[in-house]
Formats: structure tokens, C-alpha cells, sequence
């Protein structure tokens, strides 16, 4: 037997005279028949709605898509902050602007003074060491 005559019928490529001989013989399709035809029945039967479910769903469904309500930012934070470092550009500027440059220098002299004398005391300026300065 022929077992995809079910899909044939439903194809309407069969006949309804010939798919219920087949039915008669062959037991598979027969019960696929038989739930197929009881499905259909379930839902062709009338249901009653319960009152007040349509506006439920409507209700649920729009509240679905309200967006929710954004926060305010708040700019106080970053106000504080631009003012803090707006102030340190300030006040760097203008203490670097006062800034005595022979101060540092005379430092880096004293520096470069101190290597000096530690490299000769302690022999570091004859070609076999490693270290130079």
C-alpha cells in the first residue's frame, strides 16, 4: 500500500472516492485520518470568551509598548568636575609663569656636580668600567 496518499488527498492530487478505500485498507492512514478529523472538530467547536479578556489583552498590550520614562541627567557632577580642572589649568598656569628657571637649574647643576664627584672618587672614569656618565 501507497502510504503517502494522505498527503495526495490533502494535495487534492486523489480523490475523495479513492482516499476512503484506501482508509478502508490501510490501517496508518486511518489513524492519522482520525486525528487529523479530530483536530479539525476541536476547532471548529465555539468557545465562549470570558468577560472582560479582551480588555484585558488590549490593556497588557499597550502598556507593552509605553516606553519607560528616562531619567534626568545630571550635569552637576560633570559641572564640578570641568570647574575643578579648569581651575588646576589655572592655577598651573600661573605659578608656572612665576617660576624662577635658574632655581632649577642651579638644582641640576648641584646634580650633575654631586655625579661628577662620586664618578671620580670612586674611579669610574677610566675606559675598563662599564658605566659611563
Amino acid at each position: 500500500m501507497n502510504c503517502n496518499q494522505t498527503s495526495q488527498y490533502i494535495d487534492s492530487e486523489l480523490s475523495e472516492v479513492e482516499f476512503m478505500d484506501h482508509l478502508k485498507n490501510c490501517e496508518t492512514c486511518s489513524d492519522l485520518y482520525g486525528k487529523i478529523s479530530e483536530t479539525m472538530n476541536t476547532l471548529d467547536e465555539q468557545v465562549e470568551i470570558p468577560r472582560g479578556l479582551t480588555e484585558r489583552v488590549v490593556q497588557k498590550i499597550n502598556w507593552s509598548f509605553v516606553k519607560p520614562v528616562r531619567q534626568s541627567f545630571d550635569y552637576n557632577k560633570y559641572l564640578q568636575l570641568a570647574a575643578v580642572v579648569a581651575f588646576g589649568i589655572f592655577l598651573g598656569v600661573l605659578l608656572g609663569s612665576r617660576a624662577n628657571p635658574k632655581l632649577f637649574l642651579s638644582k641640576k647643576d648641584k646634580k650633575e656636580k654631586a655625579l661628577i664627584e662620586y664618578r671620580d672618587s670612586h674611579h669610574l672614569n677610566d675606559q675598563s668600567t662599564l658605566f659611563r656618565f
